[in-house]
């Protein structure tokens, strides 16, 4: 089926040679009834022209900002706006029409050349939105209408002059008005590519008929204002399935209502922590960058910092780890939580929360800025952030890039060609079925297999209470030990193994001897590292039989049983208890006795190690449960010492 939205008009423009000559129309100013329409409707414009005229030529420019099509104007004169006419509207009397032609592609059309496309405060334009009554194209293009309508002084103030004596103004749409700053450049860059995309407002996000159709939601670029309505389509979207791409920052930031057709009004700022749920970032962890006019250009890199660049859409651009990518005049990011850098401010790089980032099915994060203007409570930073992100394995994947001029300035600099392409890439990687895996264990995707993972994964085993999307390790649709097993298998490395250097021997041993929780008294208090490997919270001997069990124990040396209880009897008292820490004594005892006999200095391999890699039923099986009656026999000296072994 060919979309509407990717019509390609039979009609070109009409040069004014081939037509009887008519004047151009010269206008002040005007606007549209509303900013979206379909074909067929018909937008009712409001004109102030520079003087009086009849039968005059008004052309109409696409996003790129070529002719598309020309019209008769039948009458235009001077007009003067209403008194308060930034929240009354401009009143302006209504004296042309224009019906949308049925062959309209969905885009963003002006009505005559538009002027000032980077002024943020208004410019000279009249723009308009045909959206695709199909709602079918694969991808929907949100272009942001509320934004510039908060910042517009046309009529003399805005919703910023107000915000000093009135938290919550209210602004009307029924004056002249312009599409986003920010978004002049990817608005022409998109209209050149050969998707299948529709245009829709910020208004139009009410109606999740809008979205739910698609495949893809590009938010193209500072949509800082939205309705209730707007957020619940967007995250029903993302729910359902739907993926997204943010190329903007300071996104759903105020949050607002609209009393009429042709008013917006402010009610404040969205919950950060909702927002954060919404788009994964959050501007009050981000901030401005360091070209914004109050801030320091000795902080940050006026771009991002590439952390890695293993993901797909880096395919063809040639950025590697730790090089800059340049994104000039951003003055907004959002971003993400955070444990700040792991080193300096130059050469350092993020330490992403996992008490964040292990809530998602995939987590992924390629560049950062350190922005400023927001505060973050030690080590944690302001940190602006180009992030990927799935919330669970039946939603939608989701990538934002964080910065509010990545389609705007960005396009249009140093690396203006290496930005386009990786966006390019991106629309074309989300609308694939092939997606970036979670790496099997990495809970927190930090891009290490570590204890954190191992504890978070037993943890979820022993209470039954983790997705089982994000914990079944070895993909059986259940949470059991076997998961566990596999994430030791992943790692390369056995049970016993606390410091996972992939080799379970004496070091471990000592390790876990030095927590102190061998048979101690708190219930559930010892983690994978304080000698719990066998997930029940506890240290005792039934971590140590599962371990050697497992087979992996790589000993240094080998006493026999005789030399171990010689050593034990000939030891004095002091050596065994010092008369100081008796919980301490087996490890005091293991640190005094040199059991390799290589005259180390009190060096030695853990009294453990060799207890447990001693075959104490000699059936030269090694240790296996038969040997556990064994052991507890040789634990009862320890323990008649008062000892834990």
């Amino acid at each position: 089926m060919l979309h509407r939205s990717r019509l390609k008009k039979s009609v070109q423009f009409e040069s004014l040679e081939s037509r009887d000559l008519l004047a151009v129309a010269a206008i002040v100013d005007g606007y549209t009834d509303k900013w979206s329409y379909v074909p067929g409707e018909t937008v009712q414009l409001y004109l102030n022209g520079e003087t009086v005229q009849e039968d005059v030529e008004l052309t109409i420019y696409d996003a790129a900002i070529l002719p598309d099509l020309t019209f008769v104007v039948e009458e235009l004169k001077p007009q003067v706006p209403d008194d308060d006419a930034w929240k009354n509207g401009f009143g302006y009397d209504s004296h042309a029409s224009f019906t949308i032609p049925e062959d309209m592609p969905s885009g963003i059309y002006y009505f005559g050349k538009p002027e000032g496309l980077g002024d943020g405060r208004g410019g000279k334009q009249i723009p308009f939105i045909v959206k695709d009554p199909d709602k079918t194209s694969d991808i929907v293009y949100l272009t942001s209408t509320n934004t510039p309508n908060a910042y517009s002084e046309k009529g003399g103030e805005s919703a910023y002059t107000q915000y000093a004596t009135d938290k919550t103004p209210t602004v009307s749409f029924e004056r002249p008005r312009n599409t986003h700053f920010r978004t002049r450049s990817i608005n022409s860059w998109m209209l050149q590519q050969d998707y299948d995309y529709r245009v829709i407002g910020d208004g139009d996000m009410d109606d999740y008929s809008e979205l739910q159709n698609s495949r893809l939601l590009i938010v193209a670029g500072h949509n800082e204002y939205w309705t209730a309505e707007a957020k619940d389509s967007y995250d029903r979207f993302v729910r359902e399935g739907g993926s997204v791409m943010i190329l903007g920052g300071n996104t759903m930031y105020r949050k607002v209502e609209y009393p009429s057709d042709t008013t917006m009004k402010v009610l404040g700022q969205w919950d950060s922590s909702l927002v954060l749920q919404s788009i994964g970032m959050n501007y009050h962890m981000g901030g401005r960058g360091n070209t914004c006019g109050h801030c320091s250009p000795d902080i940050g890199f006026g771009g991002y910092r590439i952390i890695h660049n293993q993901a797909p859409f880096f395919e063809g651009v040639n950025f590697d780890r730790g090089d800059l990518m340049i994104m000039k005049w951003t003055s907004e990011f959002d971003g993400f939580p955070n444990l700040g850098l792991d080193n300096v401010d130059a050469t350092g790089f993020p330490i992403v929360d996992p008490a964040y980032s292990t809530n998602f099915h995939f987590f992924d994060v390629y560049g950062f800025e350190i922005a400023q203007g927001q505060r973050a409570t030690l080590p944690r930073r302001t940190l602006g952030g180009w992030i990927e992100y799935q919330d669970t394995p039946t939603t939608g994947r989701v990538i934002n890039t964080g910065a509010s001029d990545w389609g705007n300035y960005a396009f249009r600099g140093v690396h203006g060609n290496e930005m386009k392409m990786l966006t390019g890439n991106m629309i074309e990687y989300l609308l694939g079925n092939s997606h970036s895996s979670p790496p099997p264990g990495d809970f927190d995707f930090n891009k290490r297999l570590e204890v954190a993972d191992i504890d978070r994964l037993t943890q979820a085993v022993r209470t039954q209470s983790g997705p089982i999307w994000k914990y079944d390790v070895n993909m059986d649709g259940q949470l059991s030990n076997s998961d566990r097993d596999a994430w030791m298998a992943v790692k390369g490395t056995t049970w016993g193994d606390t410091n996972l250097d992939g080799t379970f021997n004496s070091t471990d041993l000592i390790m876990v001897l030095e927590a102190g929780e061998y048979n101690d008294d708190i219930e559930g208090n010892s983690s994978f590292t304080e000698g719990d490997w066998n997930g029940d919270s506890e240290f005792d001997s039934s971590d140590l039989i599962f371990a050697f069990v497992s087979g992996g124990y790589s000993p240094t040396a080998k006493p026999n049983q005789a030399n171990l209880i010689r050593a034990w009897e000939t030891t004095p008292t002091s050596e065994r208890d010092n008369g100081q820490d008796e919980e301490q004594d087996t490890f005091e005892f293991a640190e005094a006795y040199d059991w390799q006999e290589n005259e180390q200095a009190r060096k030695v391999d853990s009294l453990f190690a060799q207890v447990e890699e001693f075959d104490f039923d000699d059936d030269q099986t090694g240790l296996l449960s038969a040997d556990a009656a064994s052991l507890k026999e040789l634990e009862r000296p320890f323990e008649d010492d008062h000892q834990s072994l």
